[in-house]
């Protein structure tokens, strides 16, 4: 049941692997200031959606009681450990790609409000 349930968020997170360690050569080409827009705004989707998904796949769970009772914490921190370990891979993996603070906070960030999503739309629901 456990994999049932988190299969989106193992998907997810498969993809935003890919996405983090493809090497620099195949990225888009953009400006610095459409770098910072787009790609932070990138990063903070996918990791909100990355923690939606698992709180919801944790929650809906019933084999480790520790996740299903604390979903939302539990998905937080290993999504916020999860951002910062792509950021490592990608700077120690490829010379034309880098680790970058800036991203991290956007990872965490982006943490954060799919925490806060995750909370506002289920608090009467999933977090009794």
């Amino acid at each position: 049941m456990f994999f049932k349930y988190n299969l989106a968020a193992i998907l997810w997170a498969l993809v935003i692997l890919g996405l983090t360690l493809s090497p620099g050569s195949i990225m888009p080409d953009l400006s610095f200031w459409q770098l910072i827009s787009f790609d932070k705004a990138a990063h903070i989707f996918v990791f909100a959606l990355l923690v939606f998904q698992l709180s919801m796949g944790f929650y809906k769970q019933y084999r480790f009681r520790v996740l299903r009772y604390h979903a939302l914490q539990s998905a937080f921190i290993i999504s916020v450990i999860y951002g910062g370990l792509t950021e490592l891979l990608q700077g120690m993996l490829f010379t034309d790609r880098h680790t970058d603070v800036i991203d991290f906070i956007a990872n965490t960030i982006g943490c954060i409000a799919g925490a806060g999503l995750f909370h506002g739309l289920f608090k009467n629901i999933y977090l009794r």
